[in-house]
């Protein structure tokens, strides 16, 4: 006799179930159980399962329960014969078990024996490893749920003891696949374990060494990162030795990260795949109704993905084509397949409605499978790679499923999926490696829908099997005829309903109900106005089933593709009896089917898109109305609430526009911005409607929208809210929003947000005037809001004031930082004030802010200011004559920036990379990093983007010699808004054409400024000097250049054009000292030899040819 106390109670006889009674009874068997072997004391069973006050007859009833469990337990025992198993024993009673009859002392010895052997597991061979791993699984796979669940307080504390020993045992599990080399899975299935226990070091060191010997070296630091920052918020403490050597190991690509393969004691032995509990049955899998007729070739593709999956290779699947040609027709049999081999099917629709909230399948799916979708906190200071880490958890969820079983993810309708979803999806396809995994897509087209299409690209880089679907031939169409309507179709009545359904499935079933009714197809194909498209087939076919049913219908689909009882019932204010009398027809007619208990779905998006419009507008406002209302009362989703009263017409904009801020906060919770966009334009668009809004509700609007498009990188899009956001401050004269919208634009960019040259005269104003107003009510927080003010007009005023009032600024906004003790606020100073100061010849004081901002974005656990900080850093120190140091900070900032999918900082770093890898000769490289840069680029909308782009552009084009094929881009709008005559007239003479670079610098080059880009215009100064024997302006850029001697000639954090050294000896010639010259190109070709530049190095040797020094 077996008892399973993981979960509720269960007792098995010969593997047969014990029916044990009531549940009280069920609870008397598991308190004895918790308490074997000893016995229970009367009062103590009465306790537990009556509590304080306990019925009168509550013995009789006690030992009624005892006798019923002792028939339960041994009904072959004969009348007064002493029971074995159940025992009277004072003061109460007993259990006597035979030894491993309790799957939880099975559970814990198998736990403890390898848990003792831990330090043993690394000397053992594959075979060894391979069977403690199966020996875990099946300890673990005893688990069905909680613990002693008919039980309450009473078996608290075993509970939480049994709870950290499956913890431990999903962890020693973790040690033998680490030991075994799954490397990629446990990364996966460690991340999934810190969702649930994120304190417990032991699975982040896992999971930061899988990812290193996975050869994601700036992943597993990142890991490390993060829990450094949980530990320092949760509990004050740092990481223990263990993850700091691990570090320090990684950092130092120490050998002792490395796998070492096990022995095997069978050469060539096959690896056993990980055992695992039988997984759940596949829910919501729609059943069939009838056979799948003239898709025998797709049916035949996709069985093959699915075995390529179950052997082990990750298929992605596209079935695309329009509405009703039978996309999901398909999902549904290669879901079915699945489900009857034991796979793991997670199933889920993108919903039409937008109403739906963000990552809505996936969280239908993770649903299924018993699981929560993953949350991160979004809190004030949540660093923007937390919507990457949403993703990365809901990923590894499958992934680690998907390490145990084969599994089957199908999604449904991805041309209406948010982007939330798609990104997730993108993600899956790049990091998830070999598994038993499915992923199964449908959709109509991706026109128009840049995160689909970049999705479908994405796809396309891993060769995802595609299946576009076209309309069924007439054998089919007749084959659909006979098996819905049970007719058989003529040859030439075939053809004739293909040609006018054009063979698409879901017309021609709708023929064959239609067909049903109308007596046969011959008598539908004579009339005199045969239905020539769906609508008219929908139509006819609802007509027939009654006004009732229609009206209902109509109701139903105001609420979406999927409604359920309770909702349709209180919209309607009718009986549940009478509106299932309703439904229960057009379940019939096939129109809707149903779901789950009071769950119904329209049975294609088509019928209830016809439904919808052929109501009347305002009937279908008052429906919106009323399902609004009924869902706030039942506690329904915020954004499906918002839509509803959206759509319910001017009466309710102010229950509309409230809905639509709140579902757009719950949006951004999960970092769904482009969801909260549409939310926060929807709620701005109500609000001039509600008379009791006011001026403070359309401000806090306003800057959220703006905070949104600042999170998305669209820069360009955020001036719109934000000029609103400050004409509202400035008239309402509060100095608190004028500062909070004004440090919007500069927060959290490594470029500036206004074109060279320029400044946002509105923004500017409303920053100068905020300081003025906060300077009169100091306090804490008033201090740090002006602090930040500072940071954002020293940005804001780069191009157009001296920069004593921006280093006095920045200086201010520091010291106001330290008094404080504001970490994050000293380390928003060092970014920002770095870059308000930038200037060609402060590259060590860059260096050393930088080097701050990234201990304190350590400190704080600020992943994305450490990102930028690292790449700023590299840029810094190759300016400085040291580009040997760039490419370790480069590597681990860009693959930290891609794993996060923070396109800004992606490009940050491709700025400096790009130059580099081309100066080096490696061009392909250089074309590859240029290409993905160009790619982000319509996702990150910046006024300077431009100018970004031509410097990637050239970057390549002045050593791979393809300048010439560029040169359109020395004149235009981009090039004309910088003051850098000199830097254009060095390319145009460097393609031959010596008359456009003399027009180039007709007028005073102006090498006074100290900006960003002078360095590279002062080096091009000498350049041009010496082409065009301008012993002058020779002079002026050998002067300014002489200081940095041995640095790189850098333009911001993009183009590098070599060593200054270079450019000085051009000058020098230009001036007529030849011996100077000389001396300086020897050093520059000293520096170009030890940086590994021979491209520039060519370009140079060139050079002192032409002009002999």
């Amino acid at each position: 006799m077996k008892f399973a106390i993981l979960s509720h109670l269960e007792v098995t006889r010969d593997g047969v179930p014990v029916d044990l009674g009531t549940p009280k009874a069920r609870a008397l068997l598991a308190a004895l159980v918790l308490a074997r072997p000893h016995a229970v004391s009367v009062d103590s069973l009465i306790a537990q399962l009556w509590g304080e006050h306990p019925p009168a007859s509550v013995m009789t009833t006690l030992q009624a329960y005892v006798s019923g469990l002792r028939r339960a337990l041994e009904p072959d025992r004969k009348p007064r014969q002493p029971a074995t198993v159940l025992l009277t024993r004072a003061p109460g009673y007993a259990l006597d078990l035979t030894p491993r009859s309790v799957d939880a002392d099975v559970f814990e010895s198998v736990i403890t024996g390898v848990d003792a052997r831990r330090d043993s597991l690394a000397g053992l061979t594959a075979e060894s490893l391979e069977q403690v791993d199966a020996d875990l699984a099946d300890a673990l796979s005893l688990w069905r749920g909680e613990a002693y669940a008919d039980l309450g307080d009473a078996a608290a504390a075993e509970r939480s003891r049994l709870d950290e020993l499956r913890v431990l045992g999903e962890e020693l599990r973790l040690e033998v696949s680490t030991a075994l080399g799954r490397h990629t899975a446990v990364a996966a299935a460690a991340e999934a374990l810190i969702t649930r226990y994120p304190l417990r070091e032991s699975l982040w060191r896992i999971r930061a060494l899988a990812l290193a010997r996975c050869g994601r070296q700036a992943d597993a630091l990142a890991v490390i990162d993060d829990l450094r920052r949980v530990l320092d918020e949760e509990l004050g403490l740092l990481p223990g030795p263990a993850i700091r050597e691990l570090q320090s190991a990684i950092l130092q690509q120490d050998s002792s990260i490395a796998w070492d393969r096990p022995a095997s004691a069978v050469p060539q032995a096959a690896t056993r795949p990980d055992r695992a509990p039988a997984p759940p049955a596949a829910d919501a899998v729609p059943a069939l109704p009838w056979p799948t007729a003239g898709r025998a070739a797709e049916l035949a593709e996709l069985s093959s993905a699915w075995q390529r999956s179950v052997a082990g290779s990750t298929e992605f699947v596209v079935i695309s084509g329009e509405a009703g040609i039978g996309k999901t027709r398909l999902v549904t049999e290669t879901a079915l397949t699945a489900a009857r081999e034991g796979a793991l099917v997670g199933w889920a629709r993108c919903s039409q409605d937008d109403g739906a909230p963000p990552l809505w399948p996936w969280a239908q799916i993770l649903t299924r499978w018993g699981r929560d979708l993953p949350t991160i906190t979004a809190g004030a200071h949540t660093d923007e790679g937390a919507a990457f880490r949403l993703r990365e958890r809901i990923v590894a969820e499958v992934l680690a499923e998907s390490s145990r079983r084969p599994v089957l993810i199908a999604i449904d309708d991805l041309h209406w999926a948010d982007p939330s979803t798609l990104r997730v999806l993108q993600l899956l396809g790049e990091i998830s490696g070999d598994s038993q995994l499915m992923v199964l897509l449908t959709w109509r087209g991706v026109d128009g829908t840049v995160p689909l299409a970049e999705l479908s690209e994405s796809l396309g880089r891993r060769h995802a099997t595609r299946i576009p679907l076209d309309g069924l031939d007439s054998d089919a169409v007749a084959e659909v005829m006979h098996s819905v309507a049970g007719t058989t179709t003529s040859d030439s009545q075939a053809v004739q309903l293909t040609g006018r359904t054009d063979g698409n499935p879901f017309f021609v079933v709708e023929y064959a109900r239609l067909a049903q009714h109308s007596g046969s197809v011959s008598q539908l194909l004579a009339e005199p106005r045969p239905p020539t498209a769906v609508g008219e087939v929908i139509g006819r076919r609802i007509d027939r089933l009654g006004a009732d049913t229609a009206r209902i219908l109509q109701t139903a689909a105001v609420l979406g593709r999927e409604f359920t009882l309770p909702v349709l019932c209180g919209v309607r204010d009718e009986d549940p009896d009478t509106a299932l009398d309703l439904l229960d027809t057009a379940v019939a007619a096939g129109l809707i089917r149903e779901e789950g208990i009071g769950e119904f779905v329209f049975a294609h998006a088509l019928v209830r898109d016809h439904i919808y419009s052929v109501s009347a507008p305002t009937r279908r406002a008052s429906v919106h109305a009323r399902a609004a209302q009924t869902l706030t009362d039942l506690g329904g989703r915020g954004s499906e609430i918002a839509h509803h009263w959206l759509s319910a017409g001017p009466a309710h904009r102010a229950r509309a526009w409230r809905a639509a801020r709140d579902a757009a906060h719950q949006a951004a919770e999960v970092f769904a911005d482009d969801e909260s966009v549409s939310l926060y334009t929807a709620a701005l668009e109500a609000l001039p409607g509600d008379r009791t809004a006011d001026g403070a509700d359309e401000f806090e609007l306003l800057l959220d929208l703006a905070e949104c498009h600042r999170r998305r990188g669209d820069w360009t899009a955020l001036e719109e809210p934000l000029e609103a956001a400050i004409g509202l401050a400035h008239r309402s004269g509060n100095g608190t929003w004028l500062a909070r919208a004004g440090v919007l634009p500069s927060r959290g960019s490594a470029w500036f947000s206004v074109g060279v040259g320029d400044q946002n005269d509105h923004v500017v104003e409303a920053l100068r005037e905020a300081l003025t107003m906060l300077a009169a009510t100091p306090s804490r927080e008033s201090s740090a809001l002006r602090a930040e003010v500072m940071l954002a007009l020293a940005n804001e005023i780069y191009y157009t004031s001296p920069i004593t009032e921006r280093r006095e600024l920045v200086a201010a906004a520091t010291s106001i930082a330290i008094e404080l003790g504001d970490d994050r606020l000293e380390l928003a100073a060092m970014l920002a004030g770095q870059q308000a100061l930038w200037s060609a010849d402060n590259a060590e004081q860059r260096l050393t802010m930088l080097e701050r901002a990234k201990e304190l974005a350590l400190r704080v656990g600020d992943v994305d200011s450490r990102i930028l900080a690292t790449s700023l850093c590299a840029n810094a120190h190759a300016q400085l004559g040291h580009p040997e140091r760039i490419w370790p900070l480069l590597d681990i900032a860009l693959a930290d920036a891609r794993r996060r999918r923070r396109p800004f900082l992606v490009m940050v770093v491709l700025s400096t990379a790009v130059t580099w890898h081309a100066m080096s000769g490696d061009f392909a490289r250089a074309r590859a990093l240029a290409d993905e840069y160009f790619q982000l680029e319509h996702r990150v909308r910046l006024t300077q983007s431009p100018v970004a782009s031509m410097g990637i552009k050239l970057g390549i084009a002045l050593w791979d010699g393809s300048l010439s094929a560029v040169a359109a881009h020395f004149s235009g709008p981009v090039i004309d808004q910088m003051p850098v005559g000199c830097f254009r007239a060095a390319l145009y003479l460097r393609i031959g054409d010596h008359e456009a670079a003399r027009a180039s610098i007709v007028e005073d080059p102006g090498l006074s400024s100290h900006d960003w880009y002078s360095l590279a215009e002062w080096a091009a100064a000498g350049e041009v000097a010496a082409h065009l024997e301008l012993p002058d302006l020779g002079r002026q850029a050998y002067d300014l250049l002489a200081p940095m001697a041995g640095w790189s000639v850098n333009a911001g954090a993009g183009t590098a054009i070599g060593p200054a050294d270079a450019f000085l000896a051009l000058a020098a010639f230009s001036m007529g000292d030849t011996e100077l010259a000389s001396r300086h190109a020897d050093d520059a070709e000293r520096l170009m030899d030890r940086w590994r530049i021979p491209p520039v190095r060519q370009w140079f040797a060139g050079e002192r040819d032409r002009f002999g020094f």
